[in-house]
């Protein structure tokens, strides 16, 4: 005899949906916070020169990602005409350990809003975050840059952060060796559609070339790691 099922939306029918379905809705309703949340900060955020995203499963916290953004400062420009030259790097560090499913989520969902909304076309890599993008899309993702650098290697398209002039920077000792550049080949159909998605694709590319020429087109004096406030602002007081 079969079993009458409870009417839909009466109290009777949530408690066999919750039933059966606790997890996989606490999991979706996870998944759709996390969209929303990543796709109201890229769609808000503040605007600057250019925007990088330093994505690994290397840890580097906020703080170099700092240090980076201002060394990259000398070698960009003041595209967008304001009179201030700013450059923003955004981390997004995949955890080590797999059984950090939450945080995997969250890394793998803040990475594919990036690529797909994002300003970020200089990215900073270590393998494990360029094997992934390669292999989830159509083709090669990233473009020969050798032309630009002859440390460039693995078909051009990689340069360690390290054979860059602001490799040897005591702020990045942390993730130099470990991490690399690599620049996205543009989206035709998106640049065909958005006149400034085409100048900022310029623009990265214009600062791309200063920093591995080592043209400084905006040369000021960086702080050393010791001074600089990013750096500075969680040291741990020294023994007296």
């Amino acid at each position: 005899m079969d079993l009458e099922k409870p009417k839909f939306g009466t109290r009777k029918w949530f408690e066999n949906y919750w039933y059966h379905y606790k997890w996989h809705t606490i999991i979706g309703l996870f998944i759709v916070f996390i969209i929303v949340s990543l796709v109201h900060d890229i769609l808000t955020r503040e605007k600057y020169d250019a925007e990088l995203m330093i994505t690994g499963q290397t840890y580097v916290t906020s703080t170099p990602a700092g240090r980076i953004a201002l060394l990259l400062e000398q070698y960009c420009g003041d595209y967008d005409g304001n009179g201030e030259i700013k450059v923003n790097v955004v981390d997004n560090i995949f955890p080590s350990d797999m059984a950090q499913a939450e945080m995997m989520m969250a890394a793998q969902t803040k990475l594919m809003v990036e690529l797909s909304d994002g300003r970020s076309m200089v990215m900073i890599l270590d393998d494990y975050t360029y094997d992934m993008i390669n292999q989830s899309s159509e083709g090669n993702f990233f473009a020969d840059i050798s032309a630009y650098s002859d440390k460039a290697y693995d078909g051009g398209t990689k340069v360690k952060l390290a054979d860059t002039p602001i490799g040897d920077d005591p702020g990045l000792a942390g993730c130099a060796d470990d991490y690399f550049l690599a620049l996205r080949i543009p989206d035709m159909r998106a640049a065909n559609r958005d006149e400034e998605a085409v100048l900022n694709y310029q623009n990265q590319v214009e600062m791309l070339k200063n920093l591995l020429s080592d043209n400084k087109v905006n040369p000021f004096e960086v702080p050393p790691p010791e001074e600089d406030p990013l750096l500075t602002m969680f040291a741990l007081p020294e023994d007296e």
